[in-house]
């Protein structure tokens, strides 16, 4: 099963050096909380998601495509903390995710 997970860490490495080399040119620091790859299947382990997210039963919040590997853009737990939400990588579901969490 981490096999299926193991592209994530790459993706994360990537946008986390990306976020680094902006901040390094004067732009807006942000601050980036990360998950690592064996850490994503405990936390949906735990909270009862594994199974549909293999099953490719896990959609973004924002445009309903099927969450992957490859398109993990946020992760937020739920209001209660038994679940999480996705959104995708694509430019205007993590626009619509910093609308609605006013960022």
């Amino acid at each position: 099963t981490s096999q299926i997970l193991r592209p994530l860490a790459f993706m994360l490495k990537t946008n986390i050096t990306y976020i680094n080399h902006l901040t390094m040119f004067g732009k807006k620091k942000i601050k980036v909380n990360a998950i690592l790859d064996t850490q994503i299947e405990e936390l949906l382990q735990k909270t009862k998601q594994f199974e549909d997210f293999v099953n490719g039963n896990l959609k973004c919040e924002s445009c309903g495509s099927i969450i992957t590997t490859q398109n993990i853009g946020v992760i937020q737990p739920t209001l209660n903390g038994t679940k999480v939400i996705f959104y995708c990588d694509r430019i205007d579901c993590i626009e619509d995710f910093k609308h609605s969490n006013n960022q």
